[in-house]
């Protein structure tokens, strides 16, 4: 039986600087591996949690500019898990192990975190684990929806990922499907930045589509009957569509974000289907999905996946807003996971001091 109980997890992937801490009520003895799907389960809580944000930095910029986020993290790591650390009531010598984003992500940001991770691993003599950002995304859907079981489909959209994976029980990220070009994220962003909005351009987006009930501008989804997303296309019509109409109507922001989002969620609902049938075909029955990632907030897509999904015969699930955008929480939890199911050795040692980090997903 374990008798670890706190995991810490540290998140630096991109511009928020996060930490959080998990506190096993159980450990593996009792979470167990009770329905013989290998899901551990959740038998503890998030004790102290933190993200530092670095919106405003780069707001002004338009976007994130990797050198400055780097920069910020060392400025912040230190103070968060301080914070950390008071607010859970803890020493950092009853940390029983650390988990820490190591991509994908922005390399730089990424290599902050890792190395703070690294020094707390040797210091403490506890073992450390590589997280993957993407699937930790899809994890800590389980705090909120503990009824959600492995294996299941993970829609990812975010900034920097538009992908569908199969999740197997054994933590094991089998990819369906993929953007060929920009993230949904991406392209939410740079289409609010060319109408002269704020980044991030997401919640801009939906609240000006919100203010219209409908629109003429109709633009088509890219890549119909292919499983894979691209979105760069979309982006493009946008933008050319303010620029062509900026004069014509009182409200042309309005009339193109709410274009976009139909234009967006004729997408996503078409390669979901794909996405269903080919896992199905693949890895047998499948009856839940998850959407994580910033998008994941959006509540015209929430609605529209919800739908979707009914007489798809699939589950859809959600992780709360905080939980949604980048944060330490998911990152401690699936530290947890990893640890109680053992699906994932620790590193130790010079083991973990040879850890790397990758900006990319693992071809």
């Amino acid at each position: 039986m374990s008798t670890k109980q706190y995991y810490l997890g540290i998140e630096t992937s991109c511009d928020d600087t996060a930490f959080a801490l998990y506190r096993s009520h159980g450990g593996a003895g009792s979470a167990g591996n009770t329905d013989n799907t290998g899901n551990t389960g959740n038998t503890g809580n998030i004790v102290a949690s933190g993200v530092i944000s670095q919106d405003e930095i780069h707001s002004q910029y338009g976007g994130v500019v990797p050198e400055i986020a780097s920069r910020n993290h060392i400025l912040k790591l230190q103070s968060l898990f301080a914070r950390t650390m008071a607010e859970a009531g803890i020493t950092p010598s009853q940390i029983d192990a650390v988990g820490v984003t190591n991509g994908p992500g922005l390399v730089g940001s990424i290599f902050v975190g890792l190395s703070y991770a690294k020094g707390l691993s040797y210091a403490l003599n506890i073992p450390l684990y590589p997280i993957n950002h993407i699937l930790a995304h899809a994890m800590v859907t389980m705090l909120d929806n503990p009824s959600l079981r492995l294996p299941f489909l993970s829609l990812v959209i975010s900034g920097g990922h538009t992908h569908i994976f199969y999740i197997s029980e054994s933590y094991e990220m089998h990819l369906i499907s993929r953007t060929i070009d920009d993230a949904l994220g991406e392209a939410f962003d740079k289409v609010a930045k060319g109408m002269g909005g704020p980044y991030p351009g997401g919640p801009y987006l939906e609240s000006l589509a919100n203010t219209i009930s409908s629109t003429p501008l109709k633009f088509t989804p890219p890549m119909r009957g292919n499983k894979d997303f691209s979105f760069s296309g979309l982006k493009t019509a946008s933008l050319l569509a303010y620029q062509k109409n900026e004069h014509s109507f009182s409200n042309i922001d309005a009339h193109v974000a709410l274009a976009f989002h139909q234009c967006a969620v004729a997408s996503l609902t078409e390669k979901v289907t794909h996405g269903v049938n080919l896992a199905r075909a693949t890895y047998g029955h499948v009856s839940s999905m998850v959407v994580s990632g910033g998008v994941a907030c959006n509540g015209r897509i929430i609605q529209a996946l919800t739908a979707h999904s009914k007489p798809l015969g699939l589950d859809v699930f959600f992780p709360s807003p905080y939980h949604s955008t980048d944060n330490g929480d998911m990152i401690a939890y699936t530290t947890y996971l990893m640890d109680t199911s053992k699906s994932v050795a620790p590193l130790m040692g010079g083991d973990a001091m040879e850890l790397n980090a990758y900006s990319s997903l693992p071809s």
